[in-house]
């Protein structure tokens, strides 16, 4: 999906959460290609890990992975790097679509099983001695990390609202979240999907698992959960949050629910957790 960006006033949010809580911001599109980043330049461990081709394509694998972890989650994703750096990334959506990613990383967890002298250790492998670099990284603790990393979904949560990025309305892959987000309420088919968009199944198909990283089917059935659990956690009954994500039949909603969630759709409209209800 194309994005627009402000990208003046992207630059000062990221710069408010550098000199906030000093480490760097960077946000990828979908391709995981670069769109910015403050500060600009990566800390002088990770350039010299990069000079590498076997240390840069190990880098690139761990990248690729956070970010589909995050995506198939679909929420906050922490983890350690090939080299014992610890990385936090949060996609960017529009509805249930993964549009690209904020993250941030290069950091040493002082609460970690990763210590200075490990990683210059495995970096030395490459390079030789690495000290200077390793002791320019930067450590957090624990506590100091988990409050940036939330720092940083609020941050993806914002950019959407207050649309400093926003997709493009011209390009198909928003057409195709943004209609079926709104039509929930519908009958939403492969068919009736390839007809209105004038493209092939395959190309539907291909599509999806691009986007969404499942088929067409599976992706509707996933967004009408996640509208129904709004409504439910709203007050909405049962009955009404069935037949406002498209689905008529009480029985075979709550089976369905139970089945996606592990719970039962009254015991969410009641603010339980259980899977009994109770």
């Amino acid at each position: 999906m194309a994005l627009r960006i402000d990208r003046k006033k992207l630059t000062e949010l990221m710069k408010d959460f550098h000199t906030l809580s000093g480490i760097r911001l960077v946000i990828f599109d979908r391709e995981l290609e670069k769109v910015c980043s403050v500060p600009e330049r990566e800390c002088d461990f990770c350039t010299l890990m990069k000079s590498d081709p076997v240390s840069k394509k190990l880098c690139r694998a761990c990248d690729e992975k956070g970010c589909r972890q995050s995506r198939e989650q679909g929420g906050l994703y922490i983890y350690t790097c090939h080299a014992g750096l610890t990385e936090a990334v949060f996609p960017l959506r529009y509805g249930g679509v993964t549009f690209g990613y904020i993250m941030f990383g290069q950091l040493i967890d002082s609460g970690g099983k990763t210590t200075k002298e490990q990683i210059s250790s495995y970096a030395s492998a490459f390079f030789g001695k690495t000290a200077p670099a390793v002791e320019k990284l930067t450590v957090k603790d624990p506590e100091q990390i988990l409050a940036a990393a939330k720092l940083m979904e609020t941050c993806a949560c914002y950019l959407w609202v207050s649309e400093m990025i926003s997709g493009d309305d011209g390009d198909l892959a928003f057409r195709i979240a943004d209609y079926i987000d709104k039509n929930l309420a519908q009958s939403l088919s492969v068919d009736s999907l390839c007809d209105f968009f004038r493209i092939s199944r395959r190309k539907l198909y291909s599509l999806s698992e691009e986007l969404f990283g499942m088929p067409p089917a599976a992706y509707i059935r996933r967004r009408r959960i996640e509208k129904a659990t709004q409504l439910l956690s709203s007050g909405h009954t049962v009955c009404a949050a069935s037949e406002a994500v498209g689905i008529a039949d009480y029985n075979y909603f709550s089976k369905l629910y139970r089945r996606q969630t592990g719970n039962l759709p009254g015991n969410v409209r009641r603010g339980k957790n259980t899977d009994r209800d109770t």
